[in-house]
């Protein structure tokens, strides 16, 4: 799904009729921009210059306007009202509907937690939009969030369908065949996931080093990390690199941090304390708060000392002992004089 940061042609065509007016002047120009933080400035002043006359629409769609702009740049905080504020004017608004709840997804997912308010909103767009594999994918999440496995798995199923060359449905419904702890389900959804990713993808092998570790194989979810955050951090790059949307940049550099604290946990319990923290200063540096401390508790940590083993003496030499001669039977005197 893409952003078009563009008012709908209607408004714009009033907006150039009646180009006297400030308000719908600054529509225009707003409309006109590409570059987000311009229009999040033209849709500023414009809301400033909106009088009742403009009508309730304008008012909904420039608040839209704004609070998408706002989106594309991480302004989350700020977007959120701004995209309350046009479902207000416009319920029916299924663009503001997918947003507002994709950045409170984006809040659950940082924080590891559920969000109820994803979920509906995320509902409330899949009935508007039931053909847009996006907006079941992100519902799958909030749901999975939420523990809700089995609407999670029916969110993910759909998506499948809609999508069925996209990995990320499938690897959804592991982790929720997961959670529930049906191993065979979810290793097979695992496999169809890998067979469908490209070889560069960090979420199947990130998945799988999960699976492992839930059986008890510490080996194989080690594995699984070692090809895992290579990838992470390629990809990581590339959506940098690509200007993608904060959003994508912000979940990556956590799930990257995630998986430098499970490898590290890991080493740490295998006794390597020097890997371990270069693990977790690895997800530090992603904006992991709890790589951070377990890096600072392990720099904080006393060296162990190793002494140093005394020098090696040689061994004296065995005392030479005289051999003892046996005890004669009779006592010498009784032998030699007789009695």
């Amino acid at each position: 799904m893409t952003t078009s940061g563009v008012l709908p042609i209607a408004l714009l065509a009033a907006a150039a009729v009646q180009g006297g007016d400030d308000f719908l002047s600054l529509v225009r120009k707003a409309g006109n921009r590409r570059e987000p933080e311009e229009r999040v400035e033209y849709y500023t002043r414009a809301l400033s210059a909106w009088a009742p006359g403009h009508g309730a629409g304008l008012l909904a769609a420039c608040r839209f306007g704004r609070g998408e702009a706002r989106y594309e740049t991480g302004r989350f905080a700020e977007a959120l009202p701004d995209l309350e504020g046009a479902l207000e004017g416009d319920p029916g608004n299924a663009r503001a509907l997918f947003l507002r709840g994709r950045i409170l997804l984006h809040q659950a997912y940082m924080a590891d937690e559920p969000s109820p308010d994803a979920v509906r909103l995320l509902t409330e767009y899949a009935a508007l939009k039931p053909e847009d594999p996006e907006g079941l994918i992100a519902l799958g999440r909030a749901q999975l969030l939420a523990r809700r496995f089995e609407a999670a798995r029916a969110s993910f199923g759909l998506a499948a369908r809609l999508a069925p060359s996209d990995p990320r449905p499938r690897l959804g419904s592991g982790r929720a065949f997961r959670a529930q702890r049906r191993w065979v389900a979810a290793r097979e959804e695992l496999d169809s996931a890998e067979a469908l990713a490209k070889s560069r993808d960090p979420d199947v092998p990130a998945e799988r080093a999960a699976w492992s570790l839930a059986q008890g194989d510490e080996k194989g979810a080690l594995a699984g990390l070692d090809r895992a955050l290579p990838r992470q951090e390629e990809l990581l790059l590339e959506l940098v690199r690509s200007r993608a949307l904060p959003v994508e940049v912000f979940e990556r550099q956590a799930a990257a941090g995630r998986a430098y604290l499970g490898r590290g946990t890991l080493r740490e319990n295998r006794g390597d304390a020097a890997g371990a923290r270069e693990d977790y200063e690895a997800g530090c540096r992603h904006g992991d708060k709890s790589c951070c401390a377990r890096a600072e508790a392990l720099r904080k940590a006393p060296a162990r000392k190793t002494e140093a083993a005394p020098p090696i003496r040689p061994k004296p030499a065995p005392k030479r002992r005289r051999p003892r001669l046996p005890e004669p039977e009779s006592a010498p005197g009784e032998r030699i004089y007789g009695s």
